[in-house]
């Protein structure tokens, strides 16, 4: 028997076989990896990162971009905890082709803000161009508190000039369930951060609350910096509510709309 067989043939096979497997997509077997949430920041940072009130009633949440290069997008999963059935459903798919909304974050205005705190679970999974879903990423929750009116907030508008006391005002008319107030102060034009103070509330009841700017000195990377409310310029100012700490990390809160003023 004659087992040679000819270049030729091997060769011929060989083109046979390219032909007929051009075109077919080799299947990816393997999933993504869980996608990873942006760390919470803490009252003392800013800017704020991480899961967060935003004004408007709206939860934000934000993670990092996974790291295969085969992503499609992000599927996003809420559950609120009184849900008694504990399900999780779809809220969103965030494609990362799609030039209209950010891939890597998320605006959830469909949270419900009520007297009775309404928490929502969240986590993610991240989907690969082969349909592949990754394993669920961590849960994260948060709850909103009802904001504050900035009609109800003074100085409010550009056309207001901080009064020589340098006190802002607010009032808050509900019965609530919050721990802190957080002040914060930036420069209009710069946007630089000129104090972020936590404290907490004279009552808890609902009622008028006040606070005093004072200058200080503001020591950052050992330099010293001497921090006040230059005549002539604009600010802007917000109250943020927290709550239910984990840590210093709060996990309920509410963000009023910035309000703005100048100084003599």
């Amino acid at each position: 028997m004659n087992l040679f067989v000819p270049t030729r043939l091997i060769v011929f096979s060989v083109i046979l076989l390219l032909f007929f497997s051009c075109g077919k997509e080799i299947e990816d077997p393997y999933p993504p990896s869980s996608p990873q949430w942006i760390p919470k920041s803490s009252v003392e940072e800013w800017p704020e990162r991480g899961i967060d009130a935003e004004p408007g009633d709206v939860i934000y949440l934000e993670w990092y971009p996974n790291p295969e290069p085969d992503i499609d997008g992000y599927a996003l999963y809420r559950k609120a905890e009184s849900d008694t059935l504990e399900r999780f459903e779809q809220v969103a798919y965030l494609s990362i082709s799609d030039p209209f909304q950010s891939s890597t974050s998320y605006r959830d205005e469909d949270a419900l803000v009520t007297y009775q705190i309404e928490r929502y679970d969240y986590y993610l999974r991240a989907k690969d161009t082969g349909g592949n879903l990754s394993p669920p990423g961590d849960t994260l929750d948060y709850a909103l508190l009802i904001q504050l009116s900035s009609a109800r907030m003074d100085p409010q508008s550009l056309t207001d000039t901080l009064n020589t006391e340098r006190e802002f005002t607010w009032a808050y008319g509900y019965n609530i369930a919050m721990e802190d107030y957080v002040l914060t102060i930036l420069d209009a034009q710069s946007q630089a951060l000129i104090i972020r103070d936590a404290f907490q509330p004279t009552q808890y009841i609902g009622g008028t609350e006040r606070w005093t700017f004072h200058p200080y000195w503001k020591v950052e990377n050992g330099d010293s910096t001497w921090m006040d409310l230059q005549s002539g310029r604009t600010y802007q100012w917000r109250i943020d509510m927290q709550a239910d700490y984990d840590g210093n990390i709060e996990r309920t809160g509410s963000e009023s709309n910035w309000c703005y003023f100048t100084v003599r």
